[in-house]
């Protein structure tokens, strides 16, 4: 099944990066599923301190100031911490 191919490979270059594997879909389950299955955003985003806990690092930020909820492309997007 092409699907359980795609989801396995997915979950692999995460594991390589040792990244947490709910990065790409964090922000779809579990209390985000109502807006997500609303159909209302185009995505979410995540603050430096969830993505860090998710295993993400070394992000070097323009400006000093991580806001990525004001960036043009950005307007239909909701906010997902990370625990």
């Amino acid at each position: 099944d092409l699907f359980a191919k795609l989801v396995a490979a997915s979950d692999r270059f995460y594991e390589e990066l040792g990244v947490n594997l709910l990065l790409p879909h964090y922000g779809q389950i579990g209390q985000y599923e109502p807006k997500y299955e609303a159909g209302e955003w185009g995505g979410f985003i995540y603050r430096l301190d969830s993505l860090a806990r998710l295993g993400v690092g070394n992000i070097d930020v323009k400006g000093e100031e991580w806001h990525p909820e004001r960036h043009r492309d950005y307007t239909d997007v909701y906010e997902v911490t990370y625990p």
